[in-house]
């Protein structure tokens, strides 16, 4: 399954919760894409889902990336990036450090 949630001020909003196939052992990618109003996830270039939500007039524009796992195994994340709308690009240290954003 995967999960989307978000979080403001402290408060999580599940947006969608997905139910997937994956193969034990092997590497997914996940894609999110926030273009306007709309949320989209691709898992391994599937597409999962769209949803429309109020990000363009979002108060909130900076924010923290958050990946987590629960239930039984080992889960690794890797190559985590982003890219953030001011063209600026970032990567997310593993370890739960700070990010670091460059600008372009």
């Amino acid at each position: 399954m995967v999960r989307l949630d978000k979080v403001v001020n402290g408060q999580s909003q599940t947006l969608q919760e997905l139910q997937v196939e994956t193969e034990p052992g092997t590497w997914q990618i996940l894609r999110l894409s926030i273009r306007g109003p709309i949320l989209e996830a691709l898992l391994n270039k599937r597409f999962l889902s769209a949803r429309e939500d109020n990000w363009e007039l979002a108060t909130y524009k900076k924010g923290k990336l958050g990946l987590w796992s629960r239930g039984g195994g080992t889960v690794y994340f890797d190559n985590v990036r982003f890219t953030i709308m001011d063209g600026g690009t970032g990567t997310v240290p593993l370890g739960g450090d700070e990010s670091t954003i460059i600008k372009k």
